[in-house]
């Protein structure tokens, strides 16, 4: 028997799951206090989704695309050598930048790309169906914006796992695949790569209600399962070995046994190398026997070079 159940969720190892490599900050409030003591003060407070800030590393600001360093990471009235999640800190950059509520702070070299066209999976929550050619309100992360409802590609049995490409909408409490195109770009990660920018949620403008919760399987926007496999041509090559040995064997054509010594490749056309062509008797001929016309065998010279074999 395992340990019980209560016990295991509130002791459970879930520091793991926290990547510490893809630093992720998204920006909830640009922090001006306007007093006389802290009268050029300017930071930007948010929860840490990802990765490791310290003071000294070179970021970039999305969508914008501006790079600056960060000078400080305030925590309270406490500066903080590095700041990781789930921590909720205030960043300063050396730079006057413009950053805003919905911005992102990443590394430089290591930055989520923005886009308006999103492929994401989705739950219906609500009893009025989701349907093609649909407006709603997104949120993610700290950015809001609008999203039409561009194509439903299948629902998701939950079930058989089977996927119903002939479906035209989504009911209530079912699962399936959607394209959205939003208004403003968004900066999301895999789900599997970042929980928290790799989710979102879709909201009725007319009521402000949630309807929709979803996560994106992927980064780039596009559908993998539905694509064509292109195939490429198969190509066989074969070595051609042009190291020089010694070896000890007979003619091809009339079995003399001979000695053939190891002296440099003698120069052969692309099309004989590749081919084989005239292979035999080229190789008869060079160790001194009759060509394929017939004659004598050459008296007192000898042209032992090899032909390498293919």
């Amino acid at each position: 028997m395992g340990p019980p159940f209560m016990h295991h969720l509130e002791n459970v190892h879930v520091a793991s799951d926290r990547d510490l490599i893809d630093a992720r900050f998204p920006v909830q409030y640009v922090v001006r206090p306007k007093s006389d003591a802290h009268h050029d003060y300017r930071g930007f407070g948010g929860q840490v989704a990802d990765g490791v800030l310290k003071p000294g590393d070179e970021v970039v600001v999305l969508p914008s695309g501006m790079t600056s360093t960060i000078e400080g990471i305030d925590l309270f009235d406490t500066e903080v050598p590095e700041a990781f999640p789930p921590m909720s800190v205030t960043v300063r950059l050396t730079d006057d930048v413009d950053v805003s509520r919905g911005d992102m702070i990443a590394r430089v070299n290591n930055a989520p790309k923005p886009s308006q066209d999103i492929d994401a999976m989705v739950r219906w929550m609500t009893t009025a169906p989701l349907k093609p050619r649909q407006k709603l309100a997104i949120k993610h992360t700290t950015r809001t914006g609008r999203a039409l409802v561009k194509d439903i590609h299948y629902r998701l049995d939950v079930n058989t796992l089977h996927r119903d490409q002939e479906t035209k909408e989504l009911g209530v409490n079912e699962i399936g695949r959607v394209q959205l195109r939003t208004t403003v770009p968004l900066l999301a990660d895999p789900y599997s790569k970042n929980r928290t920018t790799g989710s979102f949620i879709l909201i009725d403008e007319a009521t402000g209600v949630t309807v929709s919760a979803g996560l994106t399987p992927r980064s780039d926007g596009h559908i993998q399962e539905n694509e064509p496999r292109r195939l490429r041509p198969r190509r066989s090559w074969r070595a051609i070995d042009t190291r020089p040995r010694r070896r000890s064997g007979r003619c091809l054509r009339c079995r003399t046994l001979r000695d053939v010594a190891p002296d440099p490749v003698p120069d052969r056309s692309l099309d004989e190398l590749v081919t084989g062509s005239g292979q035999r008797e080229r190789q008869h001929e060079l160790d001194g026997h009759p060509g394929k016309n017939g004659g004598d065998h050459l008296a007192g010279e000898e042209d032992d070079r090899k032909v390498p074999e293919i």
